[in-house]
């Protein structure tokens, strides 16, 4: 998992993005049975593309799939301000996070602005309306997408199960698709906050690789396979298998959110998420403070924070912030158990590898792999030598090398004792950080 976090500074002369735009998520009470809790959204106007992704990692009900179930129940209420239709989409994504097919949810008869928008359709992504399919607001629905991944001798199709919840559910739509290139391993729905304001609630979300086959004379609805369902009952999980994330595209640059960590500055008690897996995080720019259960920690450029699996955390700041994070279950930082901070070295290493890790995320697997080796190493490398605290010293060296390159009287013996540290052991420590000797 990479992304960038990022806020953006009120006095810095730039749009400001901050709780007033975007899709926000809750952990909140069902609007028709408090007792039921699920995922709330709640979404705000904004003129930038920002669009909320949650993300769901496929599980697997046979060895050898034929085709994917996507599960959800749905409820919005009714709409009073909206300039844009587009409310979700559901995309079918490879291993990468590659969009492969998607479905787009929209709402429709209604006067752009002012009129109440109560009822919703579904298209294809060339804008095809799809018939049978209408959710009306303030209803509870239970949805099944289903994708037969097609094959030589047919192509790919898309099943649409319906029903309002405590009925049967009933196959509404059955219609071609075009067949994915490559394999499916995840699937998002990437809600729009684009020229659109509104509330809505997702429940028992479930993403499952089945081994149904198509069949135009059968329905389908009695294939039963073991699901993993998310139901919110204890909260909003925040793992590998999911999460959600805010996107934001401002011309050519993609930016993200991570709704779990952002708070806006001053905050005393600041709500701590924690996940399942290692997380880098690597400070651009901003100041302010990093929070875990026990301790809080000054942040500021340059600052690098490794939490552990479990480690709940947090950050607030007063000001603009841009954060890169770099996850996964790394285990050489196995001996990690809560939160490790470190600084990156006066050639900004630490922050090239990570925005070259960030770049890359979409691209092709193995690259991606090989950076985010160099970036655990840098890490292991600035670990170990902060323990011996004589990193400092030797960039403290490197600087007076570069301020002085030019005067014949440097002498490199004079700069080693005046790291305060003997002669022989500075040399050694030199080349055992930068590769190459003091000379």
């Amino acid at each position: 998992m990479i992304y960038t976090n990022y806020y953006l500074d009120s006095d810095s002369g730039q749009n400001v993005i901050d709780k007033t735009v975007g899709a926000h998520f809750y952990h909140a009470d069902d609007p028709k049975n408090p007792e039921n809790k699920v995922l709330k959204i709640d979404t705000h106007n904004t003129i930038f593309t920002l669009n909320s992704v949650t993300s769901v990692a496929a599980t697997y009900a046979t060895a050898e799939p034929s085709a994917c179930d996507f599960d959800f129940s749905y409820y919005y209420e009714k709409l009073s301000w909206l300039y844009a239709s587009k409310y979700f989409t559901l995309e079918l994504r490879s291993k990468s996070g590659a969009k492969l097919y998607a479905l787009r949810f929209e709402l429709y008869d209604y006067t752009s602005g002012v009129s109440e928008a109560k009822k919703m359709c579904v298209k294809t992504e060339d804008g095809d309306s799809v018939d049978g399919v209408t959710l009306y607001a303030d209803r509870w629905y239970d949805i099944r997408v289903r994708y037969y991944f097609g094959s030589r001798r047919g192509g790919a199709r898309v099943r649409i199960y319906l029903c309002e919840r405590g009925e049967r559910m009933r196959l509404a739509a059955d219609f071609p698709a075009p067949t994915a290139e490559t394999a499916i391993s995840r699937a998002a729905i990437v809600h729009s906050a684009t020229k659109i304001k509104g509330i809505s609630y997702f429940d028992n979300i479930s993403f499952t690789l089945i081994g149904a086959k198509y069949s135009p004379d059968d329905p389908g609805l009695d294939y039963k396979c073991e699901r993993r369902v998310y139901d919110f009952e204890t909260g909003i999980p925040s793992t590998p298998e999911f999460n959600i994330e805010m996107l934001l595209k401002r011309g050519d640059e993609r930016i993200a959110f991570d709704p779990s960590t952002w708070l806006p500055g001053g905050a005393r008690n600041p709500f701590k998420s924690s996940h399942s897996f290692y997380e880098i995080l690597l400070v651009i720019s901003g100041n302010g403070k990093f929070f875990t259960e026990q301790k809080e920690f000054p942040m500021s450029p340059g600052s690098i924070f490794i939490t552990a699996p479990g480690c709940k955390h947090s950050i607030s700041v007063e000001r603009g912030y841009k954060i890169l994070s770099v996850a996964g279950n790394f285990d050489k930082l196995s001996f990690i158990t809560d939160v490790s901070v470190l600084s990156d070295n006066i050639y900004n290493e630490g922050k090239r590898l990570a925005e070259l890790i960030h770049y890359n995320r979409f691209g092709n697997e193995d690259y991606l792999e090989s950076l985010c080796d160099a970036y655990i190493k840098y890490i292991l490398t600035n670990l170990n030598y902060t323990f011996k605290n004589t990193t400092a010293s030797i960039y403290k060296i490197i600087a007076k090398m570069e301020k002085n390159f030019g005067n014949c009287d440097l002498s490199v013996g004079k700069l080693l004792e005046e790291s305060g540290y003997a002669k022989d052991y500075i040399r050694s420590e030199f080349l055992a950080v930068t590769k190459i000797t003091p000379k």
